[in-house]
């Protein structure tokens, strides 16, 4: 009389379906949480970018990126300008200005996110607080 040892196939498709299952639901919440991370970087650069704005204006008396030659319509050129590192992936930055007023903004995800010189956000939930 011999025992044969190991899972029958009914036990082995048993786990595999059940696995799947978990993985189905699982997604979704993954996903779901990297772009919220992404998003939090992009208001993090935000938050530098208004910083450096924000030095700008007390030394100059005014905000840069207002006109053609210091237009701020990519990471490069808020770098060359503001001298702000922003590494490009799934958001690009622009900052639009005047002499009194700018706002930065982030697009990326199905999302734009905004931030004014007055510390106002628009465009994410949930928004920071400052």
């Amino acid at each position: 009389m011999s025992q044969e040892r190991g899972f029958s196939m009914a036990e082995i498709l048993t786990t595999i379906v059940v696995l799947a299952a978990i993985a189905m639901l699982a997604a979704p919440i993954f996903s779901k949480g990297k772009a919220q991370a992404e998003a939090s970087q992009a208001i993090a650069y935000l938050r530098t970018v208004r910083t450096a704005q924000r030095m700008y204006y007390a030394k100059n008396g005014a905000y840069s990126c207002r006109t053609a030659t210091t237009e701020c319509d990519s990471a490069t050129k808020i770098k060359s300008v503001l001298g702000v590192e922003i590494p490009t992936g799934n958001y690009s930055y622009t900052v639009t200005a005047t002499a009194t007023t700018f706002t930065a903004t982030a697009t990326g995800n199905g999302n734009t996110i905004t931030l004014t010189q007055a510390g106002e956000w628009a465009g994410y939930t949930p928004l920071p607080t400052n």
